[in-house]
């Protein structure tokens, strides 16, 4: 186990959260850009009696292994997107692109999930990528 999955695993065992990775991943385009298909896999975080659930496009270079906790908390949204003109010149997306409006409203959709269950430790979970 290397540092950051170390940090990671650390992370949960400190704030009681438990991610499950599922056993059927699905090899597919995840991306809204994507123009190749990698393995998508169902996620689940718990903690204090929350929970959220995500689809994790894996890196294509990791294939079908599942992810670990630092490969999923890395990824997490944390920080608030702000409104979908900062946004789109934060991220360089086109703002007249209807792709860039539906990226804008995934992220903002799991920022409030993670702010709902890590409020309290989001600073900590920064460390985390």
């Amino acid at each position: 186990m290397d540092e950051y999955e170390k940090a990671a695993e650390d992370f949960c065992q400190k704030h009681g959260v438990r991610i499950t990775v599922g056993k059927k991943p699905k090899f597919k385009k995840h991306f809204v850009d994507d123009d190749q298909e990698r393995w998508v896999f169902r996620v689940t975080i718990k903690r204090d009696g929350k929970s959220m659930r995500l689809s994790f496009g894996n890196s294509i270079s990791k294939g079908k292994n599942p992810p670990r906790a630092y490969d999923i908390l890395s990824c997490l949204t944390k920080n608030d997107p702000g409104t979908f003109h900062d946004f789109c010149h934060e991220f360089g997306c086109d703002e007249y692109k209807s792709s860039s409006m539906k990226i804008y409203k995934l992220v903002l959709q799991e920022w409030g999930e993670v702010e709902w269950i890590f409020g309290d430790c989001i600073d900590e979970l920064w460390y985390i990528s």
